[in-house]
C-alpha cells in the first residue's frame, strides 16, 4: 500500500483538489509536552509495532469517519482502519521502508535501552481539539545512523484538516539513500490515500510531487519529493467541503433550519432522516459555539445567549452533511 502525507504553513500558495485545499507555510516546530503526551514506543530499542491511538473525537476523511489512529512503524504509516476502508497518512517517508528506534540494530544483542520515542497528545476543548502524533528522534530503516527524524501529525476538530509538521531532522540526501536496496523511487512519499479493504484498490489518493518549497498536488497518481523537508515546514490539508472559506460556496439550498432569521429558538428538522444527527452552531470566525446531537425528526435549540450576527448551521449525519447560514438577530 502506497503511503501518503499532509502539512500546515501560512500562506505562501493554495492547491485544491475535488476533496481538499493543500497550503504550505512555516512555523517554528515544538516537542509535545512531556509530562502530557502518551507514549506508544517501548522503552527497549524497536522496530515493527503496531498501536492504536484514541483521537478523543471524531474524524472524518475522504467521508470516511472514525475516532483512532493505528501507528505502523514498520510501514512509516499513520492508519485509520474500518471494516471496508483504511485511511493511509504517510509524511515524507521513503518508499518501501520503515521508521525504527534510533539504537535499533539487528545485530544488537543484548538489547538497548530506546531511544526515540512515538507519542500523541490531545489538546483543547470540545469542538475544538487537535490530535497531535509525534515521531521524536526516529530514522528510517534504510538510512544512516547518524539520521533522525522529528515530524508531527496534526489533526483538527473544527475544520477536519490535517496538519504535518517538520522539525530538526537530520536526512542523508536523496542521492545517497534513494539508491539503498529496495528504495528505488525518485523522491519522498508524501500525502493521503483512500483503501478500499474487499476490493484491495485505491478509491482517492493526493499526494504532493516536486519542489519541497513549492509541491504540486496530484490526484490519484504518485508523486514524490524532491527532498525532505526543512525544519518548521507545515503541510496542511483542509477538506474542500468543511471550513468557513468554503461554507458558503458548498452551501446547498435545503432549508431545513427555521426561524431564519431567528431571535431566540431555532428548530432542526433532520432531512437524511438518520437514526443520529449531530448539530454544530458555528461563527464567522470558525469557531464552534453550540453542538448538540439527536435522534429524532427534529430539535429545538436556544440561541437567545449568541450575539447578533451571521451564523453557520452544520448537521452531521453518518452519511452526510448539510450546512445552512442564518441571522441571528433580536
Amino acid at each position: 500500500m502506497k503511503k501518503i502525507i499532509l502539512y500546515l504553513l501560512f500562506l505562501p500558495f493554495t492547491v485544491h483538489s475535488q476533496s481538499y485545499t493543500f497550503t504550505k507555510s512555516e512555523s517554528i516546530y515544538t516537542q509535545l509536552p512531556i509530562i502530557e503526551r502518551i507514549v506508544l514506543s517501548p522503552d527497549i530499542a524497536w522496530e515493527n509495532i503496531t498501536k492504536n491511538a484514541d483521537l478523543g473525537f471524531d474524524m472524518n476523511v475522504f467521508s470516511v469517519r472514525t475516532n483512532y489512529l493505528s501507528i505502523n512503524f514498520n510501514t512509516a504509516q499513520f492508519l485509520a482502519r474500518m471494516d471496508s476502508f483504511t485511511v493511509a497518512f504517510s509524511m515524507a517517508a521513503f518508499p518501501n521502508t520503515n521508521i525504527i528506534d534510533k539504537n535499533f540494530n539487528k545485530q544488537n544483542n543484548p538489547q538497548k535501552n530506546a531511544a526515540s520515542t512515538v507519542s500523541y497528545f490531545v489538546t483543547g476543548e470540545t469542538g475544538n481539539r487537535i490530535f497531535k502524533l509525534e515521531y521524536n528522534n526516529v530514522k528510517f530503516g534504510t538510512s544512516e545512523d547518524k539520521d533522525s527524524l522529528f515530524y508531527q501529525l496534526w489533526y483538527n476538530e473544527i475544520d477536519q484538516s490535517i496538519e504535518m509538521h517538520f522539525g530538526p531532522s537530520n536526512v542523508s540526501t536523496t542521492k545517497e539513500v534513494l539508491s539503498a536496496p529496495g528504495n528505488t523511487l525518485p523522491g519522498f512519499d508524501c500525502g493521503i490515500m483512500l483503501f478500499d479493504n474487499k476490493n484491495q484498490k485505491i478509491i482517492e489518493q493526493l499526494t504532493l510531487d516536486g519542489s519541497i518549497d513549492n509541491p504540486k498536488l496530484i490526484l490519484n497518481k504518485n508523486g514524490y519529493l524532491d527532498n525532505f523537508p526543512t525544519n518548521g515546514t507545515i503541510y496542511r490539508f483542509v477538506r474542500s467541503t468543511t471550513g468557513i472559506n468554503s461554507i458558503l460556496q458548498q452551501e446547498k439550498q435545503i432549508n431545513f433550519v427555521y426561524p431564519n432569521p431567528v431571535a431566540q429558538n431555532i428548530t432542526i428538522i433532520n432531512p437524511f432522516i438518520d437514526a443520529q444527527a449531530r448539530v454544530q452552531i458555528i461563527d464567522i470566525t470558525g469557531r464552534i459555539v453550540q453542538q448538540t446531537q439527536f435522534s429524532n425528526e427534529s430539535t429545538n435549540i436556544d440561541l437567545s445567549t449568541l450575539e447578533n450576527g451571521l451564523y453557520f448551521v452544520r448537521l452531521n449525519t453518518k452519511e452526510q452533511t448539510q450546512t445552512m447560514r442564518i441571522i441571528k438577530q433580536q
